[in-house]
């Protein structure tokens, strides 16, 4: 069986950024947190917790830290790795709850369970999508709005242009000079990562290469988070 799910970034439109993931019944939810780093092109850089609403009293599951600072915002995290999806959605009565990804830039995705059908897959499948991902330590979805609203203006300020040129440099073709006031200078100002950026585009034949080679993936950063966290 599979678990057909549509994960959406909460506060980013026009357009919105949305994937529709199918997952193996199997899956822990720290395979799920791996899988929607896949589907959404995050790096996996920072901490994450499925949660009822974000920050709130209930439940909280991700990865504990040895310092216990998870607490603050929440109660004590149940390890991912530890909770089978399908079997504490059912137990639990859900089929809506939120993966927050990076608490400082604060991606809250809102996960609504769309169907349980009878596929057998080995591996997650992007079914569809809409709108690209924000470049990951961006500053979070309000500060891509502000950046995607500098991008449609024509004259940007300097220190409007320097912004675009921090926030999207890992989308730029080269890596650019500095100029007297600090902004990137490039060989072809085409080449400038906030110019190479599309706001709508969603490969889905890039994201489903990664999808595929899931197991690989999910070794390597599980030797991390055991590694580096206590369980």
């Amino acid at each position: 069986m599979a678990l057909q799910f549509r994960i959406q970034l909460k506060h980013i439109s026009k357009p919105p950024v949305w994937r529709r993931l199918l997952i193996p019944d199997s899956f822990t939810f720290r395979q799920f947190h791996y899988a929607i780093q896949l589907a959404f092109d995050w790096a996996t850089e920072h901490l994450y917790q499925f949660q009822k609403q974000a920050y709130d009293n209930n439940w909280c599951i991700g990865e504990p830290e040895k310092d216990g600072m998870m607490s603050f915002f929440s109660n004590p995290t149940t390890p991912a790795k530890k909770i089978k999806v399908k079997k504490f959605l059912e137990e639990h009565l859900i089929n809506k709850f939120v993966y927050v990804y990076d608490f400082g830039d604060d991606w809250i995705h809102e996960i609504v369970l769309e169907d349980i059908n009878t596929d057998r897959i080995k591996h997650p499948v992007c079914l569809d999508g809409k709108g690209a991902t924000p470049p990951e330590n961006c500053g979070g979805p309000y500060r891509y709005e502000w950046l995607k609203s500098i991008m449609a203006n024509p004259t940007p300020t300097n220190e409007e242009m320097a912004q675009l040129t921090w926030a999207f440099e890992e989308y730029s073709m080269d890596n650019g000079v500095e100029d007297e006031n600090g902004i990137l200078q490039y060989e072809d100002p085409e080449d400038v990562g906030w110019k190479q950026f599309d706001i709508k585009a969603v490969d889905l034949e890039d994201i489903n290469y990664g999808l595929e080679n899931f197991a690989s993936y999910e070794k390597d950063f599980d030797e991390m988070y055991d590694d580096g966290i206590d369980n």
